[in-house]
């Protein structure tokens, strides 16, 4: 298998460790990735979240309505261009962010567990060299 198919197997391994321990928060597929990055940037833009998550506007938009409804996220009229919105964490949010940081932690210790430290570090190095080659490739 190519590393490419490595790479997508490990996602669906992950997609499957996530959804088990997150279905107690009403947190399933990529929700989990919105919660993150608005906590990490409350206000953001509709548009800003799509491009950082790569995901195209009307998914981003669906997504956001969902967890506006589930309570995890709220959405304001930007004053400065009444077309934009910008999103904020609620509570709910906030107090799912470190729970769904601890699962992502327990998954890489999970699978990182049969490597060295240097071994690790250098997977992630090479990881995100091929993330940045592949963003450009986009661009």
């Amino acid at each position: 298998m190519s590393f490419l198919g490595e790479i997508g197997v490990t996602s669906r391994i992950y997609a499957l460790f996530r959804s088990e321990k997150l279905e107690k928060l009403d947190i399933v597929g990529s929700q989990y990735l919105y919660i993150l990055r608005v906590c990490e940037y409350p206000g953001i833009s509709q548009e800003r979240l799509a491009k950082i998550l790569l995901f195209n506007r009307s998914s981003v938009t669906r997504q956001i309505a969902a967890l506006e409804k589930k309570g995890f996220l709220r959405r304001e009229r930007y004053e400065a261009d009444k077309r934009t919105f910008l999103i904020y964490p609620t509570e709910k949010a906030l107090a799912a962010e470190p729970k769904i940081r601890k699962v992502s932690r327990a998954f890489r210790k999970s699978i990182t567990g049969g490597l060295t430290p240097e071994e690790t570090e250098q997977l992630e190095d090479l990881l995100k060299k091929v993330n940045r080659q592949g963003r450009e490739t986009l661009e």
